[in-house]
């Protein structure tokens, strides 16, 4: 049986070289010229994309991080102007006349005369119109301390 008369084509498989389509020899294949530039382009566009979308995600959480910075320094902002306040008020609160005028109505008033309590056996000062005038207490011996420490350094080095 006679075959039909074929060539090889450049990867391996048998065609006829009568319905394949005429080119000139050696130039391009249009369609395969068409579809690598399309690779190319379509390459190309993926990555400027992926390179526009780094761009895009790297400036929205630069923008959402200073967003959270400036909230936080309004809020801190507001707790010392808040603290400042406390603290007046806490300062008013304290004042002498204040308290005089709030001690009033809940039956507080300044003593009228003043007593002592004495305790036995508790050392009794010498008691004035200025308050206590405490007795002084004597001193320790300090040549004491000294004989001490001098008779440990004997003991220690052994001399004599």
């Amino acid at each position: 049986m006679a075959t039909p008369r074929t060539a090889l084509h450049p990867q391996g498989s048998t065609y006829i070289p009568q319905t394949h389509p005429r080119r000139a020899k050696g130039g391009p294949i249009p369609w395969r010229w068409q579809a690598r530039t399309l690779r190319l382009a379509l390459l190309a566009l993926g990555l400027a994309s992926l390179i526009g979308w780094f761009n895009l995600t790297q400036a929205t959480q630069e923008t959402t991080t200073v967003i959270r910075w400036h909230q936080l320094a309004s809020q801190l902002e507001a707790l010392r102007r808040e603290n400042a306040q406390l603290r007046y008020e806490i300062a008013h609160a304290g004042e002498l006349a204040v308290l005089r005028r709030r001690a009033g109505p809940q039956g507080f008033a300044p003593p009228q005369q003043t007593e002592y309590l004495f305790l036995p056996g508790y050392p009794q000062g010498s008691w004035g119109r200025q308050g206590l005038e405490a007795t002084p207490t004597p001193a320790p011996e300090v040549g004491a301390w000294d004989r001490l420490l001098d008779s440990l350094r004997l003991l220690l080095t052994g001399e004599s």
